[in-house]
């Protein structure tokens, strides 16, 4: 079904909106997990994107591009929203991880923290931690890191907020 029939269809109700919900939910889902990493949190935006886009279905121009186009941007905006108000606080992971493994004079308590740190990096996915590795252990600029591994600094930073946002999930 073109794209503008079935936003005109869901919004005159000769078509329900469980068509586009099936439809796309899938992309939706697949969209939110690849931004926030855990299942659960993508299931509940995909929701809320659905909600927004039921909200806001009237607003759909189909010159401007796709549903799916129009769907992602909502995905992406929600997914943002959500992220920025669970806002990490990198002051304490900066903290943590100014030495590695190296002996401190630091407490018991910083030296385990530190430990459990960088342990929980460990598990991280492969480029999450070879970014944080990188940037907060080796001390390398984030240009710098995206040099030395050949992607865009924007791909970089993502793979480090991604690290970092998976990171506060599991510590």
């Amino acid at each position: 079904m073109k794209d503008a029939a079935l936003a005109e269809g869901i919004l005159r109700g000769t078509i329900d909106f469980k068509v586009f919900w099936d439809e796309y939910w899938d992309r939706v889902y697949h969209s939110a997990y690849t931004m926030v990493s855990d299942a659960e949190e993508a299931k509940d935006l995909t929701i809320c994107v659905f909600t927004r886009a039921w909200q806001r279905m009237a607003r759909y121009d189909a010159t401007k591009g796709s549903l799916w186009t129009w769907l992602h941007l909502i995905t992406k905006t929600v997914v943002i929203a959500f992220l920025r108000k669970r806002k990490l606080s990198t002051v304490s992971l900066d903290r943590l991880v100014e030495k590695r493994r190296e002996p401190t004079c630091d407490g018991p308590e910083a030296a385990h923290a530190r430990t459990e740190l960088w342990r929980a990096v460990d598990e991280l996915p492969e480029p999450e931690q070879t970014v944080i590795e990188l940037h907060y252990h080796d001390g390398y600029t984030w240009a710098e890191v995206a040099r030395r591994l050949g992607k865009p600094i924007r791909t970089v930073k993502f793979h480090a907020m991604r690290g970092l946002v998976m990171l506060q999930g599991r510590l």
